[in-house]
């Protein structure tokens, strides 16, 4: 069952004042779902990047209000109050003489004649009133908040006896003195000042507290409970349980859905037994309960309806943000994606290791970088026993994986393969955000263990595939923008084993190096292609017969004029491939989710 309806109980006035007053019918909401009466947060503003810049026309709708009738243009939304705050269009009480009480029977009555309808805000301002009147905390403010509780208790029982609450979710909202909006940020100094807010409904877990969070965006938990997405790059903070039980809850959107059917009917004929077959999605940069959780849940359901052999992530997996944020993202999206039976190849990406957060706001310091031993336990450490690392190096972020029937070896590199050192200052050395580097024990790695087919049978007959973030080299890639340290290195060190020749290097300095390397016994190898992401743009770059293959950023945004249009609640608010790669044909197939265009790609050969 799918959430059917939002209800909004907004009440002025009550703020952290609840719990010096008898409330019974809040405290049964309250003790059926999640709830807090000390959400604190910074100052009383609008989001900045709320939907209103989307809608810059003017709209008379609340940005939720604009969303919602794009997605559900037939359905009926409703706010019922005793005054007009900015709501004209929408289904609603406006008269100033209408009482609390008076608002509440219209919205029984049109509850009761409107079953079907997706978003009611019913705003209470009785408690408010009362407080500017008689002063907050008075005996008669008190009483107002009583009287506003057993206004709620009508409407609660309404809900109940329609049953109606087995497909809604309900949500109270509640500041210390005038309205709360649906997107709102509250200073916090007393407990008269708290926000209260709490959530009841299909999926919320019972009696669990909100507990002290920052509170930007009641609007979020709206738009995941009917089905729509998150709207990225927005500085708002829910609960992350109560984001992931409305994400899980809701099942895959139509538009997803019918795009999940689309991609299986073209992509399986590309099947067969001389296929690899696997998903590409790189540059997530996700969000907490973002949208990338359907284009996620699509991947899982490709995968679980055809034949998939393993998933690659290109990197980027999260927005920057505040540490735990960022974490709690990368580990979100990464376990979206997995599948039992199908491994996950993910590769770091410059933005994952959260640099920037600290170089932009706290230059010194360091407290926000996501280090490599950290990021190992959730990239790498899940495939032990399904992966070949580097044993020379604890936590390193590059492996390869085998495919032994198919005769292919998947090589993930690590192109932010930096020291992480401090500067006498405190602050980074090297932030992963703009230097990337391949490192001495990377390509001896490489060159002696990801590429030594010696003890292979039949190892004229097996090809390798490189999957990296950062395009190995950067010249002739749009979309490029810093060099990777011994890039150079590390290519002619592939193209030695394309060819079955020796290869010496070195190189003095800051990111040193030195490797030799003969493959004249195993003879030439082929190498098929490398994938990459980061450039946020579809491309094919070939360098001595080998094609650098990028896919589009997954992210619901466009970089570039040249890049395919991208619009939410639509299937271009992701992109990723669906590829079967044909070994005997030197061929990969990419089927396109989403944004972009279904390619053929001739693969790089000996011979």
């Amino acid at each position: 069952m799918e959430i059917t309806r939002v209800i909004i109980m907004s009440i002025s006035g009550i703020g952290g004042y609840i719990q010096s007053v008898n409330t019974p019918n809040l405290d049964r909401i309250f003790a059926k779902g999640r709830f807090g009466v000390d959400t604190l947060s910074a100052s009383q503003s609008k989001n900045s990047n709320s939907k209103e810049e989307i809608y810059a026309d003017a709209s008379p709708y609340l940005p939720i209000y604009q969303m919602i009738e794009d997605a559900f243009p037939n359905l009926k939304l409703a706010v019922i109050s005793a005054w007009n705050h900015s709501n004209e269009g929408i289904v609603g009480l406006h008269e100033a003489s209408v009482t609390d009480h008076d608002t509440i029977k219209f919205a029984v009555k049109y509850l009761q004649e409107h079953p079907e309808m997706r978003l009611m805000k019913i705003k209470l301002n009785m408690a408010a009133e009362s407080g500017r009147l008689h002063g907050y905390n008075s005996l008669e403010h008190m009483q107002a908040i009583e009287q506003t509780d057993d206004n709620m208790g009508i409407l609660l029982r309404t809900i109940e006896t329609e049953n109606l609450q087995e497909d809604s979710l309900i949500i109270v909202v509640s500041g210390p003195e005038d309205d709360v909006d649906l997107d709102f940020v509250y200073d916090s100094s007393s407990d008269g000042d708290m926000i209260v807010w709490g959530a009841v409904g299909m999926g919320i877990e019972t009696g669990v507290p909100v507990g002290k969070y920052v509170i930007k965006s009641t609007s979020d938990a709206i738009i995941h409970a009917l089905g729509l997405v998150n709207r990225e790059r927005m500085d708002a903070r829910l609960p992350d349980a109560l984001f992931s039980t409305l994400i899980k809850m809701n099942g895959i959107p139509k538009y997803i859905e019918a795009e999940c059917s689309r991609v299986l009917e073209l992509a399986r004929p590309r099947q067969g037994e001389d296929t690899l077959d696997f998903v590409f999605i790189t540059d997530t940069h996700h969000s907490i309960g973002g949208n990338q959780l359907f284009a996620a849940q699509a991947v899982r359901s490709i995968a679980e309806s055809m034949h998939v052999d393993f998933i690659v992530h290109g990197g980027d997996f999260a927005a920057n943000g505040l540490k735990d944020d960022v974490v709690g993202a990368q580990r979100e999206i990464l376990g979206a994606l997995t599948v039992e039976g199908c491994p996950l190849v993910a590769v770091k990406g410059n933005h994952d290791d959260n640099s920037i957060q600290d170089f932009h706001n706290a230059p010194n310091r360091t407290d926000n970088v996501i280090y490599p031993e950290e990021m190992y336990e959730y990239l790498v450490k899940p495939l032990t026993g399904k992966v070949n690392g580097n044993p020379n190096q604890a936590n390193g972020l590059y492996y390869y994986v085998d495919f032994p029937s198919k005769r292919a070896r998947v090589i993930a590199l690590d192109c932010i393969d930096i020291p992480y050192v401090s500067n006498s200052d405190g602050g980074l050395k090297y932030p992963g955000q703009w230097k990337y580097a391949f490192s001495h024990e990377q390509i001896n790695w490489i060159a002696q263990v990801a590429l030594n087919f010696e003890e292979i049978d039949e190892r004229e007959h097996w090809q390798v595939l490189f999957v990296s973030h950062v395009p190995i080299l950067q010249d002739g890639v749009f979309g490029a923008d810093h060099c990777i340290a011994n890039d150079e290195a590390l290519w002619q060190l592939i193209v030695a084993f394309q060819q079955g020749s020796e290869y010496r290097s070195s190189m003095d300095g800051e990111f040193a190096y030195s490797v030799t390397v003969d493959f004249t016994k195993q003879g030439p190898v082929n190498v098929a292609a490398c994938l990459f992401g980061h450039v946020h743009f579809d491309q094919i770059v070939v360098k001595n017969g080998i094609p650098m293959i990028s896919t589009l950023n997954a992210v619901s945004y466009s970089d570039f004029e040249e890049a395919p249009s991208r619009q939410y609640y639509s299937v271009t608010e992701t992109a990723f491939d669906v590829v079967s790669w044909d070994l005997h044909n030197h061929v990969m197939r990419m089927t396109r989710f989403g944004a972009g265009q279904d390619r053929e790609i001739e693969l790089g050969r000996n011979g």
